[in-house]
């Protein structure tokens, strides 16, 4: 793992945390026969993960940009101090990540062969607590 200590273990929190939301909320959802009673259970599993995640990063990105914002207008004086800073640091670690990580590629998570998979995952994902303190649903 990269980064500083306290990142890299609040990082391992969330990732179990969300882990463990997802497999209880697709255990409750899971739907294992279609109308014409085919199993669907391995379609239904694979597109709610692939669904949650892609929710969850939607989320998690949403809350950097609102948490940026809030930063920049809160400690600097005219709303510039601190972008030259931010600019830096997101520099070193694409910096750092393309060393580590000189193939890594990114692809999209908008393909789906359940749809009832796709909608649970997506639905549950944004329940999903993401803060510390905030309540995780049984």
């Amino acid at each position: 793992m990269m980064g500083q200590a306290e990142h890299v273990d609040a990082v391992e929190m969330l990732f179990t945390s969300l882990l463990v939301q997802a497999m209880r909320a697709m255990r409750r959802a899971v739907s294992t026969r279609d109308a014409r009673a085919r199993s669907r259970t391995r379609s239904f599993r694979s597109s709610f993960l692939s669904a949650f995640a892609a929710r969850i990063g939607e989320r998690l990105n949403e809350s950097a940009h609102t948490e940026q914002d809030r930063a920049v207008h809160e400690y600097a004086r005219d709303g510039t101090d601190l972008l030259p800073v931010l600019a830096s640091k997101e520099r070193q670690v694409e910096e750092a990540v393309t060393e580590a990580f000189p193939e890594l590629g990114s692809v999209r998570l908008n393909h789906s062969n359940n749809v009832w998979g796709w909608r649970a995952g997506r639905a549950s994902a944004d329940s999903a607590a993401l803060h510390t303190g905030q309540r995780i649903e049984p």
